[in-house]
């Protein structure tokens, strides 16, 4: 149904990670910008808004580290051509990240998202980040956790960034509208209780019962520093958690 990524958009993503890597790293390391990560983000139109919403569609917002990777391969395995693949005309990427548009219209849409307690994602990115030397923002991890909040935005705020569609955070209503939009959401998964609710999903849409837990990576759990820190960056998305298990718990909306 798909094709494969074309060799020469192998070799222009392989020139621009080498590229970015050659010029941006060194200036990164220096003074802890992240111009190699948005060189990237914007030669490669990653974290894209711009795509097509479609009635017919099931659309999955993949925040990184809340087990989207699993969830993702079982809606791909069930819902084939119904699932929305954002690489289209080209198979699907499976770490493809791309948040709620800027406006949208959730009349006749299908939307689907997995929600993880913000601090343990935050401190999950930031291990990952940690030992992965080819993760961008690497040299920020390797410097200190508060350096890493302070400087990398995908530790900084993310879910009201991807559900308000604010992903720079500047307008006034970027909570609001992240709470009011993520209610609109089809269905919300829970991460903490994950394996339940994949379940519960599958019974719901009766697919295929069989599926695999993809990616596990395991880490030691935060300290009360770590713990301190993370939420110091991330007040806004925790108030968005709280008040999404809130709403969750008396039915609202989903």
């Amino acid at each position: 149904m798909y094709t494969k990524v074309p060799i020469y958009k192998k070799i222009y993503k392989k020139s621009v990670y080498t590229f970015s890597k050659i010029f941006f790293s060194p200036i990164d390391k220096i003074f802890n910008t992240t111009l190699k990560a948005n060189f990237r983000i914007k030669s490669l139109k990653l974290h894209r808004q711009n795509y097509k919403i479609l009635e017919n569609k099931v659309y999955f917002i993949h925040i990184p580290k809340t087990g989207g990777t699993t969830f993702h391969y079982m809606l791909q395995k069930n819902l084939k051509d119904k699932l929305f693949n954002f690489n289209y005309p080209y198979n699907y990427d499976f770490n493809t990240h791309n948040p709620v548009p800027k406006k949208i219209n959730f009349e006749g849409t299908n939307f689907v998202t997995i929600i993880r307690n913000p601090i343990h994602r935050v401190y999950s990115y930031y291990t990952d980040a940690l030992n992965n030397k080819k993760v961008s923002y690497n040299h920020l991890a390797t410097k200190g956790l508060e350096i890493f909040c302070k400087n990398c935005w995908e530790a900084n705020n993310m879910y009201v960034r991807y559900f308000s569609g604010d992903l720079d955070l500047n307008s006034n209503s970027f909570l609001d509208k992240s709470k009011e939009n993520i209610l609109k959401f089809k269905d919300v998964l829970i991460f903490e209780n994950l394996n339940n609710e994949i379940n519960y999903y599958i019974k719901k849409y009766k697919f295929n019962k069989n599926w695999s837990i993809k990616n596990v990576k395991n880490y030691n759990f935060p300290s009360i520093n770590d713990l301190k820190i993370i939420e110091k960056y991330n007040t806004y998305d925790v108030e968005f958690y709280k008040f999404l298990i809130n709403s969750k718990n008396h039915g609202m909306g989903m």
